[in-house]
């Protein structure tokens, strides 16, 4: 079951996996003890995870590499094209463990000041519980996934840091799986000898699988597909019946989760841009509509969606631009209309 869009934030769409639920269920079972500390574990674990994938995703975003954020059974995952250069590659997975050491800096720092000015707040609890846990998810979590262990963060920078050493990129890709398998080994025992952890002991066996894996001939680290599946193509079909029955909402849900499917290509990926920013466009995003409709050439109902974008926002920097752009294609109308926001 594929995971579905809940919401949209600074233009990166965030989905949840069925099994991420089941896993937020699995917290708080009353076999775990208090299920009010269950509930607010999950709380905690959920804006951790969102504060984590959003650094990979505003990075990723402002290379314009379209970036997306799935909470799954293992976690969270930033989706976004490939980077143009090891560099940025780089600064976006690095963002991740930054994001979440800064957050949880700040959890502890609030925690002291709290301290000093308002020290009845220990009264209660679950404030307590709840900074206690951000602080340690934020923290822990964050140094941990800066193992050299491939696919964590820090198996991404350190098969990065290979390639700029090492002449033969396959050879680097071997190492890489090579140190992850000695991590995961490692990861493993302490899951079960020193945290007696029945689920960290599952997924480092799954990250020993997959460095396994990888290191005698089967998904290697860093080759990527691109390719537009079946599913997405069912997707896109759909997509547009919706746009020609002017279901903007449903044109827009299934545009959006069409944008998590890494299997699109840019030809597909240019139609989902359109049928997204006019969808946006008529449910009055106009801020939204803008950025998605900017991705494409400046012709035809795209242009004219721009138009209305901009005159909504009365925006003079915009409006010069759509005129450099493809004025001569605008209604005279709307073309008088433009000029007169842009000497505002």
């Amino acid at each position: 079951m594929k995971p579905f869009h809940v919401i949209t934030i600074a233009r990166v769409p965030v989905f949840v996996s069925i099994w991420y639920l089941l896993l937020l269920a699995y917290y708080m079972l009353p076999s775990h003890g208090n299920p009010g500390q269950g509930m607010l574990w999950a709380v905690c674990v959920t804006a951790s995870l969102l504060v984590h994938e959003f650094g990979h995703a505003l990075v990723a975003r402002s290379f314009s590499l379209r970036p997306a954020v799935v909470l799954h059974g293992w976690g969270g995952l930033c989706q976004h094209r490939a980077a143009r250069s090891d560099r940025d590659e780089a600064l976006i997975v690095a963002a991740g463990p930054a994001a979440g050491l800064l957050f949880g800096g700040l959890v502890y720092l609030a925690v002291m000041q709290l301290d000093v000015v308002a020290p009845r707040w220990r009264a209660s609890p679950y404030p307590v519980m709840g900074a206690s846990f951000l602080v340690w998810i934020n923290v822990i979590w964050s140094l941990a996934n800066l193992l050299p262990l491939w696919p964590l963060d820090g198996g991404q920078l350190f098969r990065l840091l290979l390639r700029r050493w090492m002449r033969d990129l396959e050879a680097a890709q071997r190492v890489t799986h090579a140190v992850g398998i000695a991590c995961a080994v490692g990861v493993l025992a302490v899951a079960l000898v020193l945290f007696q952890s029945t689920f960290l002991a599952i997924i480092a066996g799954v990250l020993l699988f997959m460095n396994i894996r990888g290191l005698f001939g089967g998904d290697v680290a860093g080759r990527r597909r691109v390719r537009t599946s079946k599913v997405a193509r069912g997707l896109l079909t759909k997509a547009h019946a919706a746009f020609a029955a002017q279901d903007w909402r449903e044109t827009a849900r299934l545009c959006h989760q069409l944008r998590f499917d890494a299997e699109v290509d840019a030809v597909a990926l240019d139609e989902i841009w359109k049928l997204l920013g006019i969808a946006s466009c008529e449910l009055e995003r106009y801020d939204e509509a803008l950025s998605y409709l900017k991705k494409l050439p400046a012709r035809g109902p795209v242009t004219l969606a721009r138009a209305r974008c901009v005159g909504a926002l009365r925006s003079p920097e915009e409006a010069r631009s759509l005129l450099e752009a493809a004025g001569a294609q605008l209604p005279a109308e709307t073309r008088a209309a433009l000029e007169e926001l842009c000497h505002r």
